[in-house]
């Protein structure tokens, strides 16, 4: 606890924390293009491979840098978009509700006039959590820990999750899952004694999973769309 006329450092860690956490989940703006680089270049990542397949990143083809080694072949209207194995994409396209391929590493022709496609990694994702928690003797207490995560239904996932950032489609997504996973932890240690989450951690992470399994597939659904381990 802080001393006579020190300030509070638990507020004060936590108005910090709150602070950047505002500031990584603003949407990251394109950067300026380098002097000398073709007009309307389009910065690297899955969600800017469409922009490369309308032609307004320099010719070529081959993969362009980014999470996701996304090949875009062939010219003008007749494109091919080459996903990785490893990879989960949904491509859509104008005037149709439904998806016309989902799935991972299914690769597709493309009609830049008219088709859109989203690709993010499907690898095991790991979310390092550092938790100031209060327990329920009014001491302060810090858990840290991780939790691992992966897609097991990109039908759901796509829908429910934000994968907008355009050169890390996981960085929001890690984002929000570890504050909820943070949330989650000091809504349990609140009503914990020291004792208890020293000495047993399952109800934590009963909490934990409960969470961010509720988070990821929505109140009351079937789907499986992510999976969260502590």
């Amino acid at each position: 606890m802080s001393g006579p006329g020190a300030g509070n450092t638990y507020l004060e860690k936590v108005v910090a924390e709150q602070a950047v956490l505002q500031d990584d989940l603003r949407a990251r703006r394109t950067p300026a293009a380098a002097p000398g680089a073709p007009a309307g270049y389009a910065p690297p990542g899955p969600l800017a491979k469409r922009e490369r397949a309308l032609g307004r990143a320099p010719a070529g083809d081959g993969s362009a840098p980014g999470p996701v080694d996304v090949r875009i072949s062939g010219f003008w209207r007749w494109k091919n978009v080459l996903v990785p194995p490893n990879a989960f994409v949904v491509h859509t396209r104008r005037g149709r509700a439904e998806p016309l391929h989902i799935g991972l590493g299914v690769s597709f022709r493309f009609r830049p006039s008219t088709d859109s496609f989203l690709v993010v990694p499907g690898a095991t994702q790991t979310i390092l959590i550092n938790a100031y928690c209060i327990c329920r003797e009014l001491q302060g207490v810090l858990v840290q820990g991780y939790v691992q995560w992966i897609i097991q239904d990109f039908g759901v996932a796509y829908r429910k999750l934000d994968f907008g950032d355009a050169d890390d489609p996981m960085r929001l997504v890690n984002l929000q899952l570890r504050e909820q996973a943070e949330a989650a932890i000091k809504d349990k240690v609140s009503t914990m004694g020291v004792r208890d989450v020293l000495s047993d951690k399952q109800p934590i992470i009963e909490e934990l999973t409960a969470r961010l399994r509720a988070v990821a597939e929505g109140q009351g659904e079937d789907g499986r769309g992510r999976d969260g381990q502590g």
